[in-house]
């Protein structure tokens, strides 16, 4: 087969070869591979197509951004991978700064899935910058497992946030895992959950009603409260 046949076969338009995205060696190499490979789904050499391009590149023009967006798939498959390239592109992060800020708005971001990681790489890409306490609040209003999982490890967290995610934590485990993280704060706290004074005043008030009889509190709660 041909170059151009090939391109044909696996869905890729001419502003794939034009923006140089794949070329001819590329594509009869690919080839190559999907006739010999049990995987004969169209788009996942798309997708490696797009993966293998930007690791070659070290910076991108802008231009050269919005072009990458305008992709589109012709293949047999009929999927549209934009969104997936949409992501690719901002995980490859080795656009500047102001590429990553400029793209907040692009159409390509405005709806999940590509939204959500927009958002999350801004979290993750703000906090290496500015520490957790900054992301505090946008991290509450995502839904994002490993934002909540980014607060939930950062040891700069603060124990109200800890104690957010043991109520609001995105699944079972990262709640229970904060709960875990709140008991060694607040064990590791002067005198732990209570201080000296306050565990003797109840250790003594529990034995006084034992001494006298007088309705002891026995009850799992408060002896939980003694240790």
């Amino acid at each position: 087969m041909t170059p151009k046949e090939i391109a044909q076969k696996l869905g890729y338009t001419k502003s794939w070869v034009s923006l140089g995205v794949v070329d001819e060696a590329y594509l009869l190499k690919q080839w190559k591979v999907f006739s010999e490979s049990d995987d004969k789904n169209e788009e996942h050499y798309r997708c490696g197509a797009f993966r293998d391009f930007l690791t070659k590149k070290d910076a991108f023009t802008d231009e050269e951004i919005d072009q990458f967006l305008e992709l589109s798939d012709d293949g047999p498959d009929g999927c549209d991978l934009s969104a997936n390239r949409a992501i690719e592109l901002i995980e490859h992060g080795n656009l500047t700064d102001d590429q990553f800020s400029r793209l907040a708005t692009h159409p390509a971001y405005q709806a999940n899935p590509a939204k959500k990681r927009y958002v999350r790489r801004s979290v993750f890409h703000r906090v290496q910058k500015f520490g957790i306490k900054s992301e505090i609040e946008e991290i509450k209003r995502s839904d994002d497992t490993p934002l909540h999982q980014l607060l939930l490890e950062s040891d700069d967290s603060p124990e109200d946030a800890i104690y957010w995610l043991t109520q609001s934590g995105r699944n079972k485990a990262i709640r229970n895992q904060a709960k875990i993280k709140l008991k060694k704060i607040r064990k590791a706290q002067p005198g732990g959950p209570y201080n000296s004074g306050q565990r003797s005043a109840l250790t003594y008030a529990y034995g006084l009603h034992v001494h006298q009889n007088i309705d002891a509190p026995r009850s799992r709660h408060f002896r939980r409260e003694l240790r």
